[in-house]
């Protein structure tokens, strides 16, 4: 569908949302402090190996190749997904104009991925699922050209796409299921009889293989961990479907999550009573991957409200091109309850991003536990580290020393806050990515500076066996337009380490 000169020209208004929106996130990122997951990752990028324990190397290598640039500043530790959101954004718009011909889809399929909590929150991070989200969309892109142009050659870059979000995030496996369910709908099943879907799912094997490589030289660690040990809970329980769903709702915005929902419902009718392949193909590459995280949120309390987020691209966009549709047919100025309830559900999506980046610069949520303000986390690990370069001078003073805590989360940004300057140690029995890089043994006889703070406020002298144990100072964070303290960290000397308890 060509437009014409009395439309608006939504290219050009899809290119300046995205250009205006990343400038406005980057931004907004670099004046706040890294994640507990982003300093995590960090760490990796400064250990680079083939894979890592709770996730493929795709993160890390990004972050090593922009810190490598311009150095270890939050700016440039995000500046990869800056860039990467800016693909995933035009993916979106492709994808919506091969489809449906249509640059207002494309605008529509952009503005809603932009309003999605979720999604526009996560935009301030560099996780794992950036990557991993962007190859998800250009694995669709080619499988939906691969089977409307019937061209076979297509397949291979499909492999590699495919292989680079495996390289990105395990979740893209979830890609698999929903190629066989379109292949299998009577127009694309000779595609099984073809060999360039199996070579393409070897040339995502071969691009995949470093992480199946470390994983083999080392038992499967990563495996283990996410197929057996993350879910090694009591089977079966609806109050863990309840708290997932309850968390889709947070993180989507409930009346865009019942809209997207009924989106995938209008799309599987159009498919079933019109032989629509638009929203048949809509349809199967969203619905087996919500139906999966929903269904596994029944046996797991591990199922986090974030997972099934890519399931939902294609439901934005079949949400997307529904509205079109009601704006063609002149159904959208008769339909004043679509109009209410998408207003309705546009005004509560934004509110709830804005109230969220609000609450990062200025706290207006105060409640009583500060740890349940997890923006609280953003903040205060440059004064931190500050005092445990202090503290560990003072330490080392008396003899070779170390730092260390007994969480990933504190070693992650102790890391970061001292650019890893200072011998940084997580010591506890539970086994993370600190456990490959480092020998615990080796800190036997040491002084050690342990560090907690107020999500984490063990006692030393219960997890380690030390000669004696001097507690120093706290220190508190504040936070602007709140008189209470935000976070406070613990510091302890802990002399003559002999081991855990």
């Amino acid at each position: 569908m060509s437009e014409n000169k009395s439309r608006p020209n939504y290219r050009r208004q899809a290119i300046l949302l995205t250009i205006s929106l990343s400038i406005f996130r980057l931004f907004m990122g670099s004046l706040t402090g890294l994640g507990d997951s982003e300093a995590y990752y960090w760490n990796w990028s400064q250990h680079l190996s083939l894979s890592y324990y709770d996730h493929p190397p795709m993160v890390a290598y990004i972050m090593a190749i922009f810190t490598k640039i311009g150095g270890n500043s939050v700016f440039f530790v995000r500046l990869g997904s800056a860039i990467f959101f800016i693909l995933t954004m035009a993916m979106f718009y492709l994808i919506s104009q091969e489809i449906f011909d249509s640059p207002r889809v494309g605008f529509l399929s952009i503005v809603i991925f932009n309003i999605v909590p979720v999604f526009a929150i996560g935009a301030l991070q560099m996780v794992p699922d950036i990557p991993c989200g962007l190859f998800w969309l250009i694995s669709i892109y080619l499988f939906y050209k691969i089977i409307e142009e019937d061209s076979p050659k297509l397949w291979y870059p499909f492999g590699v796409s495919l292989g680079l979000g495996l390289l990105s995030k395990y979740f893209a496996i979830l890609l698999i299921p929903s190629i066989v369910l379109v292949c299998l709908g009577k127009d694309y099943r000779h595609w099984f009889r073809r060999k360039e879907p199996y070579l393409a799912m070897l040339i995502a094997l071969l691009v995949f293989s470093p992480v199946i490589i470390w994983n083999y030289r080392l038992g499967f660690p990563s495996f283990t961990f996410h197929l057996i040990n993350r879910h090694s809970t009591p089977p079966f329980s609806f109050f863990n479907a309840l708290q997932f769903t309850i968390g889709q709702f947070l993180y989507m915005s409930p009346l865009l999550l019942a809209g997207l929902l009924y989106a995938l419902y209008l799309s599987y009718k159009k498919w079933h009573r019109e032989r629509d392949r638009r929203y048949f193909f809509l349809f199967w590459t969203s619905f087996p991957t919500l139906l999966f995280f929903y269904v596994v949120s029944l046996w797991t309390r591990e199922a986090e409200p974030h997972w099934p987020a890519f399931g939902y691209f294609t439901a934005i966009i079949a949400a997307s091109a529904l509205i079109d549709g009601y704006l063609e047919k002149g159904a959208w100025n008769r339909g004043k309850i679509l109009r209410v309830y998408s207003f309705m559900a546009a005004s509560l999506a934004i509110f709830m991003t804005l109230f969220f980046y609000l609450q990062i610069f200025y706290p207006v949520w105060k409640p009583r536990v500060a740890k349940y303000d997890i923006t609280n986390e953003l903040w205060g690990w440059d004064l931190v580290g500050e005092r445990i370069t202090k503290s560990y001078n003072a330490l080392s003073s008396e003899g070779e020393a170390f730092v260390i805590s007994n969480h990933w989360v504190l070693a992650g940004q102790i890391g970061f806050a001292t650019e890893n300057k200072i011998p940084n140690y997580k010591v506890n029995k539970q086994l993370d990515q600190f456990n490959f890089w480092q020998d615990n043994n080796s800190l036997i006889g040491k002084n050690l500076l342990y560090v907690g703070d107020n999500r984490f406020t063990d006692d030393p002298a219960e997890l380690y066996r030390c000669d004696k144990i001097v507690r120093e100072p706290d220190l508190f964070i504040y936070r602007k337009g709140n008189p209470n303290w935000a976070r406070y960290f613990t510091f302890y000397r802990c002399y003559g380490y002999n081991g855990l308890r």
